[in-house]
């Protein structure tokens, strides 16, 4: 028999499990996504490279027209995600409408698709980390809430063995838990 089944709530232990192997699973799936972000930003070094090359064999890297696209040269491509979504972007619209450059234009919109797709999943990913985490710490409270609730019983009832609990219940976890939450009521004279 669960000692949950004496508290008010007895799906307190159910909830707990559940809300466990939701964030489990959800945390264990999660280096997936940033595996496929990390992949492209690797990915971008050559091709940034391979754009910067295609470019320079219509724009000498002398020109006006070679330094409107890459006005800090490959640095901006170089650190930080969202560093390198932007001067991707910019890279898109300093290319404009110049048809000489619309393959390269095409590669670099794709690209960016790709990693805007990918960081996006990546965060949506955390935020339901971060979600399931908070409902298995509601749910760990509930739990905790429910065995003090049981252990309380057990108090009233062998309160001459108290020994006798542990058959019931693991007292040496509630003695080692720390206690972080603490609530208390002042009375006012």
């Amino acid at each position: 028999m669960s000692l949950f089944y004496c508290h008010p709530t007895p799906d307190t232990a159910s909830m707990y499990d559940k809300s466990f192997a939701a964030w489990n699973t959800i945390k264990s799936s999660n280096p997936g996504k940033t595996i496929g972000v990390q992949q492209l930003v690797e990915e971008l070094t050559t091709k940034i490279g391979n754009w910067d090359i295609d470019i320079q064999a219509i724009y000498n890297r002398n020109t006006s027209a070679y330094k409107s696209l890459f006005p800090k040269h490959r640095t901006p491509f170089q650190s930080g995600i969202a560093s390198r979504i932007i001067a991707l972007e910019a890279l898109i619209t300093s290319i404009g409408t110049d048809m000489a450059l619309a393959s390269v234009k095409t590669e670099v919109s794709t690209f960016l698709a790709d990693l805007k797709s990918s960081r996006s999943k990546q965060n949506g990913q955390i935020t339901t980390i971060d979600t399931r985490l908070t409902t298995l710490d509601e749910a760990t409270l509930a739990a905790a809430e429910g065995m003090f609730y049981v252990y309380d019983g057990l108090i009233m009832r062998f309160y001459k063995t108290p020994k006798s609990i542990e058959d019931y219940i693991p007292v040496a976890l509630l003695q080692e838990s720390f206690q972080s939450t603490f609530v208390a009521t002042l009375k006012t004279t």
